[in-house]
């Protein structure tokens, strides 16, 4: 094997390599999306374009009746996380009036009317509970991009100093449908908003 040879096996494998460590995210799809009255806490079990074998589940205080939108996305292959799949959920409210679609909005950043008072507990396909190892806390709409560079965050519209929370679950890949599958789910949760209208 002479010098090229060496040089042009050194370049696949490079080019392999980084082709192998892109990320894939599929998303946003539909998670939550429901109107929610003042009580003290309230436990939202989410069951939307998950399989009905998949759902999470996060303990909020409602300071003021509204309605609450969670987006998810999932990453497969993301820096870190190789093995595993990487599950953000970035919940705020529809923007009202709501057009069509995902359009999602955030909280009042002065009088939020929700606050989280846990982490978010996914469950997968296995019935295993994964809890959340990031979660941002009050973030503005505008910080969004800076948190989450590689997640299409078009549906996120309004008032860049309204406020969101975020949060981050890693979970083995065999827990969670394939990204066709997501892809699909997706695509139906989009049409699960149109009905609902």
């Amino acid at each position: 094997m002479n010098r090229l040879h060496l040089i042009l096996l050194a370049i696949c494998l490079i080019s392999g390599t980084a082709a192998a460590a892109t990320a894939d995210t599929v998303g946003p799809f539909l998670d939550f999306d429901e109107p929610v009255s003042i009580s003290a806490t309230l436990t939202i079990n989410t069951h939307f374009t998950w399989p009905i074998d998949i759902y999470d589940e996060i303990i909020i205080i409602v300071n003021l009746a509204t309605d609450v939108r969670a987006l998810a996305y999932v990453t497969f292959d993301a820096p870190g996380f190789e093995d595993d799949a990487l599950v953000t959920t970035i919940y705020g409210k529809p923007v009202a009036p709501a057009v069509s679609g995902l359009e999602t909005t955030g909280f009042d950043p002065v009088s939020p009317e929700i606050t989280p008072l846990s982490g978010e507990t996914i469950f997968g396909d296995s019935g295993t509970a994964y809890l959340s190892h990031f979660a941002t806390g009050p973030t503005a709409l505008s910080s969004l991009p800076t948190l989450f560079p590689d997640l299409d965050l078009s549906a996120f519209q309004g008032d860049s100093s309204s406020i969101v929370y975020a949060f981050q679950t890693s979970m083995p890949v065999s827990e969670i449908p394939e990204p066709a599958t997501l892809s699909l789910l997706a695509l139906g949760g989009l049409a699960l908003i149109r009905r609902r209208k």
